[in-house]
């Protein structure tokens, strides 16, 4: 961890803390929570492969961003 900020938590486990801005704002979202909980939801579901970890959700926050990215696509 080389970055901790006051607040919400904020973690950054890269030293590199440029090239991971997806992952670093996925997991600001996750630490979060809340309505973010979705925004990290939707993240994991658009961004999956340039995050290095995964997050557990409940089923209906999942279903709920699913149907919010089709309807806004």
């Amino acid at each position: 961890m080389d970055l901790v900020k006051a607040g919400w938590g904020t973690l950054s486990f890269y030293k590199n803390s440029q090239t991971h801005t997806v992952e670093q704002v996925y997991l600001d979202c996750v630490a979060k929570g809340g309505r973010s909980t979705l925004d990290a939801i939707a993240i994991e579901l658009e961004h999956s492969s340039r995050l290095g970890v995964r997050g557990k959700f409940d089923m209906d926050g999942i279903i709920k961003v699913q149907d919010d990215l089709q309807v806004s696509n």
